[in-house]
């Protein structure tokens, strides 16, 4: 999947809008008009943060985005949990929300099987492209957190490390964790790691994580 939004990203770079996922959701006006600048603002660090490298991912990363509708994304569970006491979400914590999506589309990148050798090619690019693309990413939102919420440099680097071990026992025969597993672990960072920011107390941030 990640091959063929990049490929349909450089060879038709005005049809992204089918290159987002199909999961929707609808937004009443007030919620809307609430999330819609914090979520400019994690596209803006986004495509600040990886188009001078890598500027089709920039925009794949953004697209497909219409203004009554958005996509279901983590920086969607990271906004609700910073507004979980009722306190107004600080926008600069966009940063983190940035780096959480970043984080997961190179993590995306890796979760499909991993293509056969191709015989007679003594470099596969297709897998050599999509390592160079997700260690890029890793590496970006690695950086976000570490230069602008050092504080959550532990907790960021233990859910990548809870993530690379879910994804390695994916790979064990037969599997050795679900798939829902992975995709629990996405979404269950931002909805915590947004409570904490947001000054959640204990019970929000337990029952956000659960």
């Amino acid at each position: 999947p990640f091959f063929a939004k990049g490929r349909r990203a450089v060879l038709l770079p005005e049809g992204l809008h089918g290159l987002t996922a199909s999961e929707r959701i609808d937004l009443a006006s007030p919620d809307r008009v609430l999330i819609a600048p914090f979520l400019a603002a994690c596209d803006e660090v986004t495509i600040s943060t990886v188009r001078g490298e890598w500027p089709f991912l920039a925009r794949l990363a953004i697209a497909g985005d219409s203004p009554g509708q958005q996509r279901l994304r983590p920086a969607i569970p990271f906004f609700a949990a910073l507004a979980a006491e009722g306190r107004p979400p600080d926008v600069r914590r966009a940063t983190v929300g940035s780096a959480i999506e970043l984080a997961l589309l190179g993590a995306l990148a890796l979760l499909g099987p991993m293509p056969a050798p191709v015989e007679g090619r003594t470099v596969d690019w297709a897998l050599t492209a999509t390592v160079l693309a997700a260690d890029f990413l890793l590496s970006q939102a690695s950086r976000l957190v570490a230069e602008y919420a050092p504080d959550l440099s532990w907790s960021f680097s233990d859910w990548l490390a809870e993530l690379v071990t879910l994804r390695t026992a994916r790979l064990a025969t037969p599997p050795a964790a679900p798939a829902s597993a992975v995709y629990a672990s996405m979404l269950e960072f931002p909805a915590r790691i947004g409570a904490v920011l947001g000054g959640g107390a204990p019970r929000t941030v337990r029952a956000l994580r659960e």
